[in-house]
């Protein structure tokens, strides 16, 4: 407890002995040390159990290792293990949040599916936000994903979106929008770039569900890809991309930003990530679900897919170790100041 004085020399000269050997924090100062805990989840594909569609469930386990049958089953577990194991501030659901059921005529079962995801999501014990990928898209009306969004507190009439979470800015844009529509790309880029304007000091992240790298960390070469880079090259406030899309774990560091390509909970090797973010540093750390049979039932479904013969022809690595990645694409700790010396 602070003294009480007699007379107001003996406060100056207290105030002076501690300026000058306990130095004030300066409110700039604690804000630039600040930091942010977040959980990123890509891919989930959540599916209804019992299987809608058997052909479905054989052709997605046939082509990428999914495991549709499992995914309630993992979604839960993630969730378990979150609230009562990880200290973290807030999860981002980075895209093919659910999988579509296919056929016109099953749009009601579909938007089942998404109100359980958003049911079994409500279960967090932190807030949760929603990337856009192909399958909401697919899956949903246009005006079910806004309104999903504004309940979320995200205020948007677009698929597209940026919340202001701390000192900290995160920024989706609608990926599918974007590769496949050279105008929507333009607005979203124009948008951005407003954003970006108005929140200079913020330490920012970009979500895509599509990556803009390709798996070895080249930039994807085409307009609207480098128009986007182009102008966030000029914000150096743009610490992280992150994306899902592409089943493997892969962290490249492209000029100053760093870019996260995150592997699924339902594919192997059945893991999602635990980022922790400040304006120097960034450290990135890969969760397995904690469900070792279903990992084991992962791999032996990924090493006999299409997409692990089709990668066998052209490489003598295993697969699984490919998608897996490096130990640096699964936990690595980056300084953006020694990213910019580089």
């Amino acid at each position: 407890m602070m003294p009480k004085f007699k007379n107001i020399n003996s406060a100056i000269i207290l105030n002076l002995f501690l300026f000058i050997f306990f130095p004030i924090i300066s409110p700039a100062s604690i804000e630039n040390k600040e930091s942010i805990k977040f959980i990123y989840i890509t891919d989930l594909n959540l599916y209804p159990t019992p299987l809608e569609n058997a052909r479905q469930k054989n052709e997605y386990e046939k082509k990428d290792g999914i495991l549709l049958y499992e995914t309630q089953a993992v979604f839960q577990e993630i969730i378990r293990y979150l609230n009562q194991k990880v200290e973290f501030d807030c999860v981002f659901f980075g895209g093919n949040n659910i999988s579509e059921i296919q056929g016109a005529q099953n749009s009601i079962k579909n938007l089942n599916i998404w109100h359980l995801f958003l049911d079994m999501a409500s279960e967090l014990k932190t807030a949760f936000y929603i990337v856009i990928g192909k399958n909401e898209t697919k899956a949903l009306p246009n005006n079910e994903i806004i309104h999903t969004l504004s309940e979320l507190g995200i205020d948007s009439k677009v698929t597209w979106w940026h919340k202001k979470i701390r000192n900290f800015l995160f920024v989706s844009l609608d990926s599918v929008l974007f590769f496949n529509s050279n105008y929507h790309a333009k607005v979203q880029i124009d948008w951005l770039k407003k954003i970006l304007i108005s929140n200079l000091n913020i330490p920012t992240v970009i979500f895509l569900h599509e990556p803009i790298i390709t798996e070895e960390g080249s930039v994807i070469n085409t307009t609207n890809i480098n128009s986007l880079l182009t102008l966030i090259e000029q914000y150096p406030q743009v610490k992280l991309i992150i994306s899902g899309n592409n089943y493997l774990n892969r962290i490249k560091p492209v000029k100053n930003i760093v870019h996260i390509l995150s592997s699924s909970p339902s594919v192997y090797p059945c893991s999602f990530k635990l980022i922790e973010l400040s304006d120097d540093v960034v450290k990135v750390k890969s969760i397995s679900i904690p469900l070792k049979g279903i990992v084991k039932k992962a791999e032996i479904s990924l090493t006999e897919s299409d997409r692990a013969k089709l990668f066998i022809k052209n490489s003598a690595k295993p697969f699984k170790y490919y998608v897996l990645g490096s130990k640096s694409d699964q936990d690595v700790e980056l300084t953006f100041k020694d990213l910019k010396n580089r």
